[in-house]
């Protein structure tokens, strides 16, 4: 099936989805949903029908099954054996249908070694310029490599994590606690619970990534 190039497409991935409710809300009507297998379930839970279906389905219950043949989702089937993740292989069908930006759903929660290895897929998508963002209930995590705005998030919590190595010429304004051109070693927890205070916010990063977490809910 041809699709045209979508302004975002939504990646559904089979791991825990929190917050169905809040999560069905960001989905936007123009969004093109690819499921991973087993993420074949979110879709489910949040009432809407996948695009297309990435994997052999073997760990779906056949009402699911039926529920995908009865609309005719289609399927792209790959060897068991393989050294690409379902959400990977989706991830790699997103980026050639030419999406501009993408949505993570379910990626995060049951393997620890799945949900790394997922957030890792960020900096694919980063090299391939492409925007991403994952989100975790109410909590929404993006991998900054140059420049990143927030709006309207005053009050929010934010945390600023070092991915893959150390963040140097790190600058943030807006914030309560502000950094200039400094250096965020990769180890250290310094970059945690810092809070939004004005409108319009920017975190910056001259080499390396930072791994942005803003928590859009109440902070436990």
């Amino acid at each position: 099936m041809k699709h045209d190039a979508p302004k975002r497409v939504v990646l559904l991935a089979n791991g825990e989805l929190h917050e169905a409710d809040y999560v069905r809300a960001l989905l936007r009507p123009d969004d093109l949903l690819i499921a991973a297998n087993g993420g074949t379930r979110h879709a489910w839970t949040l009432q809407v029908l996948p695009a297309l279906l990435v994997g052999d389905r073997d760990s779906l219950p056949e009402s699911l099954h039926r529920w995908l043949d009865d609309n005719k989702v289609p399927q792209y089937t790959h060897p068991r054996e393989k050294d690409e993740t379902d959400l990977e292989l989706a991830l790699h069908h997103a980026l050639e249908l030419g999406a501009s930006s993408l949505l993570f759903v379910g990626a995060t929660g049951g393997r620890m070694d799945h949900t790394l290895a997922n957030l890792s897929l960020l900096a694919h998508v980063c090299a391939a310029g492409v925007q991403a963002e994952v989100v975790v209930g109410k909590e929404h995590l993006h991998l900054v490599y140059q420049l990143f705005q927030l709006h309207d998030a005053v009050g929010h919590t934010v945390s600023l994590l070092p991915w893959g190595g150390d963040a140097k010429g790190v600058t943030t304004q807006g914030f309560v606690w502000e950094l200039h051109g400094e250096t965020l070693g990769f180890g250290p927890a310094r970059g945690i619970s810092n809070v939004v205070r004005e409108p319009l916010a920017t975190v910056s990063v001259e080499e390396g990534m930072l791994l942005l977490c803003h928590q859009r809910g109440e902070v436990r």
